[in-house]
């Protein structure tokens, strides 16, 4: 049987997984994957970086930054710069679980929480890959109707734009809720207990993201010469 699909000695497949995962988001049935034999941090790493890597090639921010750098410094510059950012993509998507995780599951030790570190990092590295594929599929969506993208005001256009950004705000809530239901079953904690680490969690990333950007601020414009 396939690799992907044979399940682990007391755990799911990844294929059966990521079905619980999308379809099935409680506490009893993510319990499961949190005890899953397989719960190394290994494979958080590797599933955060394969979904880092989808994000970065198919969100929207891809052409923007691919636009100008090709306008600025030509189309061999940003090839390279979309090799760049792949692997900073990796790189930040994999730092952001391991502190996240990190600092939630401190936090939720302080709240009495009886999880595990590599537990939770599991859980939040392998679970959104599902739906980051899927959100990946949904932003092509406009290029499946030639009219959404040479007329973007027109009425099909805008309907088919308006469409993607409704899945795609649709699925980045349904992770989130996800995420939520992750934390609450890997530290065996209630849903306020939850919130408020995803809270606190969420406050402390915008201060540090807050932070870095006012101290890089003036980067792209040095890296494009424009200063």
């Amino acid at each position: 049987m396939s690799r992907m699909t044979s399940a682990t000695p007391g755990g799911p497949g990844w294929l059966q997984m990521w079905r619980i995962a999308l379809l099935h988001p409680t506490v009893e049935a993510y319990s499961r994957i949190s005890g899953d034999p397989k719960a190394r941090l290994i494979w958080a790493i590797f599933f955060t970086a394969s979904s880092s890597v989808i994000a970065w090639f198919t969100g929207p921010q891809r052409g923007l930054f691919y636009g100008v750098v090709a306008d600025y410094m030509g189309l061999e510059a940003a090839l390279r710069f979309m090799l760049a950012g792949a692997i900073g993509a990796v790189i930040g998507g994999v730092m952001w679980l391991i502190m996240s995780a990190a600092l939630s599951h401190a936090m939720a030790r302080a709240m009495g929480g009886r999880g595990a570190f590599r537990q939770l990092a599991y859980c939040w590295g392998v679970i959104p890959f599902p739906f980051v594929v899927l959100a990946g599929l949904v932003m092509y969506l406009p290029a499946l109707f030639p009219t959404s993208r040479s007329f973007v005001l027109s009425t099909p256009g805008l309907i088919v734009q308006l469409t993607t950004l409704f899945l795609s705000a649709a699925l980045m809530l349904y992770l989130s809720y996800a995420q939520l239901v992750a934390l609450r079953a890997v530290e065996k904690i209630g849903l306020g207990k939850g919130l408020g680490i995803l809270l606190l969690l969420g406050i402390a990333i915008g201060l540090a993201l807050a932070c870095l950007s006012i101290a890089l601020k003036d980067l792209p414009t040095h890296l494009l010469g424009l200063g």
